[in-house]
């Protein structure tokens, strides 16, 4: 596994699902140690090369891990050259660290499509694709729900029911 890719509709759980997963991978040995290093596509793109390296580094001092970016599109597209040099190096980082360190890119899903456009290196390095739809009402009323029950555990009482008007 070398990079995925997590699109999102909605803003919610793409960081959170990305460190569950880092964890997996540790604990199953795909990857060889455990570091998780999160950042942005703008972060980067101010930073360069150099800043990009060093968060890199961090992760091979630690004998591995995951390298997250946010945001990834915001690599490419901007008024600066450095993202698009940025996107180069780790496009040269991800297969020279495979087994050691893996990539994940997460965004809305279509700056990630145009993302992937830019550069056809990246398709060719991208074997995964996590998608995830936004909460449907009904989804969103489950957890109000659950999260009523548990915060007062029945000593909140809702005007008829919790299904109800209010």
């Amino acid at each position: 596994m070398l990079l995925e890719t997590i699109t999102d509709s909605s803003s919610i759980g793409k960081t959170t699902v990305a460190r569950h997963y880092a964890k997996m991978l540790a604990s199953l040995g795909i990857i060889t140690g455990d570091r998780f290093v999160e950042t942005t596509g703008s972060r980067l793109s101010n930073d360069g090369v150099t800043g990009a390296d060093m968060l890199l580094q961090s992760i091979k001092a630690s004998g591995g891990g995951v390298f997250f970016v946010d945001e990834a599109y915001q690599l490419v597209g901007g008024q600066s050259a450095s993202g698009s040099q940025v996107l180069d190096f780790l496009l040269a980082e991800m297969e020279n660290n495979i087994g050691r360190i893996v990539f994940i890119l997460a965004g809305y899903n279509k700056e990630m499509e145009k993302f992937f456009e830019h550069n056809p290196g990246l398709t060719s390095r991208v074997p995964h694709r996590l998608q995830f739809n936004a909460y449907s009402d009904h989804e969103l009323l489950h957890m109000l729900e659950q999260l009523v029950v548990k915060k007062y555990s029945g000593i909140m009482k809702v005007e008829d029911g919790i299904r109800g008007l209010y």
